[in-house]
């Protein structure tokens, strides 16, 4: 996984950002900035109504539980719901897990010792987004540990979003698996995730399958078998010996018990890690569905209001955070000054390191008409005319102008 990606995504609540902005002002400027930010809060909230809306009609062919069915039975526009999804996520400061990272994910280690194998070609559509990552350290052991408990760190995506769409024929190919029956082909599932550790994100999809390590399988398998030839070998050679002197061989002879010991010692281990396999995979299972049921946020239509809530939040807050340093600052900004002083503020105020979106916040004030331009600098609108100037948009709204 590349360590060096910065997420675009503002760690701070909304609620507090504006708190924290406002509180900078002087006291006699501080009441006209909240009428500002709550100008700003409504008009890119309802600017967004218009999203939902668009969002929820096209997704309406491609949900799989729908809260009242169609009588319509459109075949729907995969193609503009794709593109139009892709915006949202983009909106929220989302952004898709690479082929490469979802391959360094399938091959890190896990914190259980299964081999998880996915079939990606079961997919007509599967694409993960992340945002935000955190480290902890957890406690495993194993026989590769000689069962001692050792710490490991592991890398978790803090909100994780998977879009899967299935091929007829993986439903067929896939009836033994639980979660594989509940679903129907050409529907497009949504699944908003929290707290998915890197190494374990195949437990989020629905055709994982467990199975044994083939280094699990050789110290398994590996011992019996090498038990086994030994004995048959001993087992050979006293036959042999015995058929060549006359004597029929007994329980009673030497030989005969220590083959059968061995044979008992080798099933007892093949037993046991057979045993303790099954074991791991059960704890697997229930880890995961008791995991998954605390770290399922959202799933299908949900998944799509959730997104759209999160993106204007995002949208409002870079905003904001641009109107704000611009009007803070003595002199006009280039936009690469006004990038870097918001970072610069969240790494002096919080000690928190994010890739401020400074062309999406500039986009936005220019939209509202809040922010001037001159050759390469920017300078924000003054707070008066900028609340006249959004009094005034939102009075158009509603009249038709």
């Amino acid at each position: 996984m590349e360590n060096s990606f910065r997420s675009r995504f503002v760690p701070i609540q909304r609620q507090e950002l504006t708190k924290l902005l406002k509180e900078e002002f002087e006291t006699e400027k501080q009441e006209k900035y909240a009428k500002l930010t709550n100008l700003v809060h409504h008009t890119i909230h309802y600017e967004f109504h218009e999203k939902i809306e668009k969002c929820r009609d096209l997704y309406r062919s491609f949900d799989p539980d729908p809260i009242t069915k169609s009588v319509l039975n459109e075949k729907g526009d995969l193609e503009t719901f794709q593109k139009e999804l892709e915006g949202i996520f983009a909106d929220a400061n989302f952004r898709a897990v690479t082929e490469s990272e979802l391959d360094s994910a399938f091959n890190s280690e896990s914190l259980f010792p299964l081999a998880v194998n996915v079939n990606l070609d079961d997919y007509d559509t599967l694409i993960l987004y992340r945002r935000g990552e955190t480290k902890r350290t957890e406690k495993i052991r194993s026989w590769q540990t000689f069962y001692q408990w050792k710490e490991i760190e592991i890398e978790s995506f803090d909100r994780l979003v998977v879009v899967i769409r299935l091929k007829k024929e993986a439903l067929e190919n896939n009836k033994d698996l639980t979660r594989v029956q509940e679903m129907k082909a050409g529907k497009i599932y949504l699944k908003f995730f929290k707290n998915i550790p890197k190494a374990d994100v195949e437990m989020v999809l629905p055709n994982a399958r467990l199975g044994m390590r083939p280094l699990d399988k050789l110290m398994l398998g590996g011992p019996l078998a090498a038990g086994a030839f030994s004995s048959v070998i001993k087992l050979f050679l006293a036959f042999g010996a015995a058929a060549a002197g006359g004597v029929s061989l007994t329980y009673e002879d030497p030989t005969m018990r220590v083959v059968g010991t061995l044979l008992l010692v080798m099933a007892g281990y093949f037993v046991k890690g057979l045993s303790g396999y099954k074991n791991t995979k059960l704890n697997y299972m229930q880890t995961l569905s008791q995991g998954l049921y605390f770290k399922n946020l959202a799933n299908n239509a949900s998944v799509v209001y959730q997104l759209l809530k999160l993106a204007e939040d995002e949208e409002i807050k870079e905003a904001l955070l641009a109107y704000h340093f611009l009007y803070k600052s003595e002199k006009p900004l280039s936009m690469e000054e006004l990038d870097n002083q918001v970072e610069q503020w969240f790494k002096d105020k919080f000690d928190r390191n994010f890739d401020f979106n400074v062309e999406d916040g500039l986009v936005k004030l220019k939209k509202l008409g809040l922010v001037k331009s001159s050759k390469d600098t920017l300078k924000a609108l003054e707070l008066e005319k900028a609340i006249a100037l959004l009094d005034k948009r939102w009075d158009n709204y509603f009249s038709g102008n």
